[in-house]
């Protein structure tokens, strides 16, 4: 089992993103918001090779999470992805005073 990843975000804007190991043995990624303050957030994922790639590109293709949950969320939050995706990132709008923590951690490992 790998670290887990925790991004911490304190402005409006989207983070950078975190490869997850797609090639890993079975599925078990866990996603946790958290923080302290106002802000919405929206967890994303993308099946596109984000290795030589500017994670803003328009051509990757974002999603939002499939749990409502991590859509639009306004308080601590948690999940998990039922596939794995090359990699996943935070989208933060409406922050006022807000510190926000992002963490993935997953079975098989971070790239």
């Amino acid at each position: 089992m790998m670290r887990p990843k925790t991004l911490t975000l304190t402005a409006n804007g989207t983070s950078q993103a975190v490869p997850l190991d797609y090639y890993a043995n079975g599925v078990a990624i866990g996603v946790v918001v958290s923080g302290t303050g106002t802000a919405t957030y929206t967890v994303q994922h993308t099946f596109a090779d984000i290795g030589n790639i500017n994670v803003n590109n328009t051509n990757v293709t974002w999603l939002n999470n499939d749990d409502s949950a991590l859509v639009n969320g306004t308080s601590t939050q948690d999940g998990n992805y039922e596939f794995i995706p090359r990699a996943s990132r935070i989208v933060l709008s409406n922050v006022s005073a807000a510190t926000v923590k992002f963490t993935l951690i997953h079975k098989g490992g971070m790239e």
